[in-house]
C-alpha cells in the first residue's frame, strides 16, 4: 500500500499485483490472519480462575521472596 498526497491530504492507493490488477482480498486477508493468529496466542495464556493476582509491585516481591 502505498500512501501519497493529493489535494493537501493523504490519499491511501489501491493495492495492486504485479500485473496492475486491483487485489481486492489483500486487505481482509491481512485482517483476517491477523485475527486467527491473535486467537491462537490466547490459547498460550495463563489460567487465572480463581487465584489471587497481585495488586501491585510489594505484592510481586512478596511472592519471589527477593
Amino acid at each position: 500500500m502505498q500512501l501519497t498526497w493529493a489535494r493537501g491530504y493523504i490519499e491511501v492507493m489501491e493495492p495492486r499485483s504485479a500485473e496492475g490488477e486491483v487485489s481486492v482480498w489483500a486487505p481482509s486477508a491481512v485482517f483476517s490472519l491477523g485475527s486467527l493468529v491473535a486467537t491462537a496466542v490466547v490459547f498460550f495464556l495463563p489460567e487465572t480462575t480463581n487465584k489471587n493476582m497481585p495488586q501491585g509491585i510489594n505484592d510481586e516481591e512478596k511472592d519471589n521472596d527477593c
